[in-house]
């Protein structure tokens, strides 16, 4: 029923209170789900940011992913969050510390955790979570411009899914024209 909510948009945002309260449901599953749900339909209001803050403490990894990503997608408006987020992205690890790396980005693009937590895991020995931070980081565009250097090092990576996926980022991003030069070299 929450995926169902969220599916509907904006039009539901009748719902934000009950799915306020699933935040707190005891299933991890059912806490996720409420929290992408609250990214889709809900507007960034005092009470919506601040539950969705409170959730980022939850004990399950995959619920403090969907927290953060909830959190970007509200936007600039929510600000207040930007220290807690600032805060998953110090003690976490893997998925939850990359969304929440991406959530940082829309709501201020130049504070400095975002585009670092994802030029750090650039570097990471895990390929997916490599290909997890060139898609964010395509996902910002323009603001990802400190990041093309090393996109560009990654069009020499040994795995090919991440050359391509490199190769297709430094064109969202919007390179210049020695990166173009070095992504013709690559071809």
């Amino acid at each position: 029923v929450v995926d169902v909510v969220g599916g509907i948009g904006p039009p539901a945002r009748a719902a934000v209170p009950a799915l306020i309260k699933t935040l707190r449901d005891p299933e991890a599953d059912i806490r996720r789900h409420a929290a992408s749900a609250l990214g889709h339909v809900a507007l960034p209001t005092k009470e919506v940011i601040d539950a969705l803050v409170a959730a980022l403490a939850d004990s399950e990894e995959g619920v403090r992913e969907e927290v953060a990503a909830a959190l970007g997608w509200l936007g600039p408006d929510a600000k207040a969050a930007l220290p807690a987020l600032a805060r998953e992205v110090e003690r976490s690890r893997g998925n939850a510390r990359l969304a929440a790396a991406m959530a940082i980005a829309p709501i201020d693009p130049s504070h400095s955790d975002g585009i670092s937590t994802l030029r750090a895991a650039l570097k990471d020995p895990n390929w997916a979570h490599v290909r997890s931070a060139i898609r964010d980081l395509s996902w910002l565009g323009r603001d990802a411009r400190p990041a093309s250097s090393d996109l560009l090092g990654l069009l020499n990576d040994p795995r090919w899914r991440v050359r391509a996926d490199a190769a297709e980022a430094l064109g969202w991003i919007g390179p210049d024209r020695v990166e173009v030069e070095a992504l013709l070299l690559a071809l």
